[in-house]
């Protein structure tokens, strides 16, 4: 995940545009039409933004942060045709789009310009897949950098 944490007003308000690029396993449960042979055993890709807007509550060197935001998501399934003739497996990628809702919640430990983090989210989608509505629950930690005030103390304000 991507993501940047701009603060508003006094910083208890933030704005948080995120990029996720999510890989998982991958069973074909659907049969297609244009397809004889289901894949399993696989990988599928989610790629989301969204835009969020949260609240953080400051504890000292501590942060409590919640956040709700709404977007889009690309979605690549993998399909496979089987040329028995040729003796050959074709590849190919169904792509979809969808709109995504995200919401979560996160702790921050501020460390001198950087911070460490853990944060949770439910990533819904609102088109189906597979027959199937897909609800993400993506957990990270990390570590974040201050870049308004690395951009402060180079300028000398």
């Amino acid at each position: 995940t991507l993501g940047l944490d701009i603060a508003l007003g006094n910083g208890d308000f933030f704005l948080y545009p995120s990029v996720e690029l999510l890989v998982f396993g991958y069973n074909q449960k659907t049969a297609e039409a244009n397809y004889a042979f289901s894949v399993q055993k696989s990988r599928a890709t989610y790629s989301t933004f969204t835009f969020s807007f949260g609240h953080r509550k400051g504890l000292g060197k501590f942060s409590i942060y919640e956040f709700i935001g709404f977007g889009g998501a690309l979605v690549k399934e993998p399909r496979i045709t089987v040329d028995l003739l040729n003796q050959q497996t074709i590849f190919s990628t169904r792509n979809s789009s969808t709109w995504s809702a995200k919401g979560g919640i996160g702790v921050d430990y501020r460390i001198g310009q950087f911070v460490v983090f853990t944060e949770g989210s439910h990533i819904r989608n609102f088109s189906k897949i597979q027959n199937q509505q897909i609800g993400l629950f993506p957990v990270y930690i990390g570590i974040k950098s201050n870049i308004s005030d690395l951009l402060k103390s180079k300028d000398g304000q």
